[in-house]
């Protein structure tokens, strides 16, 4: 149990419970206020006392309430919810051109299919062979089950940081102390702080599949003469946009490289 040692006289936990009342304070600097510099946390261990680190007091403090507390108050959440689910993606290649090739060949497709359905619009003559042959098109190169569409991306796309992984495991002790990490130490998360790479990819990728899952189902739902072409045209173009804003994060030479390699 942590007792606190103040001018070498045991004081009972009431200290401590001062300290988390100031941690439930709009300010958690305040909680460090409370153990001044004469004051000295230790553990009472078979009646001696031994040094241990103010910040792993707190912390272990800390996390304790915040259990009781996630579990009384019902139906709030401060969950991050901000890593990506797996797909299976092999991370060995990362950042590397070998794993922005299939990311680029499906952007070929694209451009592809676009060329093709623009041509046939501006021919008059749009039917069901058009469709057959961008279907074809696509097919051969986008995988149409989502998993295996991120995939792609995901296996050249930032890793997850260790930072991004402890603030989604640790959401509610994060959000409670507004990312405190220590006196004289910048908060953990900050709104001034750029977002990181990966979570650009990451939102990127969402839009990319989410754009051609509608391409894939116009696709399957066109019938000639009686569906309007700019139902496949509009959500190909927005999946396009995807592509490239996704590829802007890429070395402009890696995307040429990647580019070159497979004409």
């Amino acid at each position: 149990m942590y007792q606190v040692v103040h001018n070498q006289t045991l004081v009972p936990l009431a200290m401590a419970c001062a300290l988390l009342s100031c941690l439930s304070l709009s300010d958690p600097v305040a909680a460090f206020s409370v153990v001044s510099s004469s004051t000295v946390l230790r553990r009472n261990s078979n009646n001696e006392c031994i040094d241990i680190d103010r910040r792993r007091v707190i912390q272990d403090i800390v996390i304790s309430i915040c259990g009781g507390i996630s579990g009384a108050v019902a139906g709030f959440s401060a969950d991050a919810a901000n890593l990506p689910t797996s797909t299976g993606a092999d991370m060995s290649h990362t950042g590397t051109v070998d794993a922005l090739i299939p990311i680029v060949k499906m952007e070929n497709a694209l451009l592809d299919a676009k060329k093709q359905l623009s041509d046939a619009r501006n021919s008059g003559n749009v039917s069901s062979d058009t469709i057959k042959s961008v279907s074809m098109t696509l097919s051969s190169a986008i995988p149409s089950a989502p998993t295996l569409f991120k995939r792609r991306f995901d296996e050249y796309s930032d890793p997850v940081s260790y930072k991004q992984k402890f603030m989604d495991q640790n959401a509610f002790l994060v959000y409670y102390t507004k990312g405190f990490d220590g006196p004289n130490r910048p908060p953990i998360e900050s709104r001034d702080a750029p977002v990181p790479r990966q979570t650009l990819q990451y939102g990127l990728r969402n839009d990319a599949w989410a754009e051609m899952d509608d391409v894939f189902a116009e696709l399957s739902f066109f019938v000639s003469g009686s569906s309007n072409l700019s139902d496949i045209l509009d959500p190909l173009e927005r999946t396009i946009a995807a592509f490239e804003a996704y590829l802007s994060y890429a070395p402009a030479v890696d995307v040429e490289e990647a580019r070159l390699r497979i004409r």
